[in-house]
């Protein structure tokens, strides 16, 4: 394993956290069923009845026959303002986007690792994730109880989050450790 080859330089540290506003959630990646995104739409409905003003933004595209599922879900479920559905973005312009955000959000259950979450990391996004190879770096294994916990922090709290989880990606996953593993494997 040689890891995924993130271009950290292209994903600057997140430096500002709101505190007590909207609890800005963001997934990106394909739209696809693995994703559970049923799942993370019922997760923003549990925090708006908990009187918590969380978003979701999904960031990707995919199958659109699904996409339009997930809107009448959303839609159903009273939340048809709070998931936006942003689709497709070029790779250039995701850690700008990324930097918008309070916490990312990934309930994939295909067992590995997925790219878009080492990109959020690399933005210094803290994390939720049912993802075991990130559990060391969630506040709690439930996602449910991450994200009170992510939306209850003071500013610096969740930028430390972030930053934890960022230095283990450009340590494990950046462009340029990819290179130097390879280089070293072909000697």
């Amino acid at each position: 394993i040689v890891g995924q080859g993130i271009d950290a330089t292209l994903f600057a540290q997140k430096k500002e956290y709101s505190i007590g506003s909207q609890f800005r959630l963001v997934s990106s990646g394909r739209i696809t069923p693995p994703k559970d995104i049923p799942g993370m739409i019922d997760l923003v409905g549990a925090l708006i009845r908990e009187n918590i003003p969380a978003t979701l933004t999904l960031i990707g595209s995919g199958d659109q026959a699904f996409a339009e599922q997930l809107k009448t879900y959303a839609s159903d479920k009273g939340l048809s303002q709070e998931i936006l559905f942003h689709g497709g973005l070029p790779y250039h312009t995701v850690a700008a986007k990324l930097a918008e955000y309070d916490a990312f959000l990934n309930l994939g259950k295909t067992g590995s690792l997925d790219k878009a979450i080492l990109d959020a990391g690399a933005a210094g996004l803290p994390v939720v994730t049912t993802n075991p190879a990130l559990t060391a770096f969630m506040v709690d294994s439930d996602p449910l109880n991450a994200l009170r916990t992510l939306y209850h922090m003071q500013p610096e709290e969740r930028r430390e989050q972030g930053a934890r989880l960022r230095e283990w990606v450009v340590r494990e996953h950046s462009l340029s450790g990819l290179v130097a593993r390879i280089v070293k494997g072909m000697e």
